[in-house]
């Protein structure tokens, strides 16, 4: 069960990282 839920919150970590990289080009892109 810990495993799980180290890996749920791994996975939100990386979540966040990749729209943290992907925002500003997707703002870019669609000018909002």
């Amino acid at each position: 069960m810990k495993q799980t839920i180290e890996g749920f919150i791994y996975l939100i970590i990386v979540c966040l990282l990749f729209m943290a990289y992907l925002y500003p080009i997707v703002t870019s892109v669609f000018g909002l």
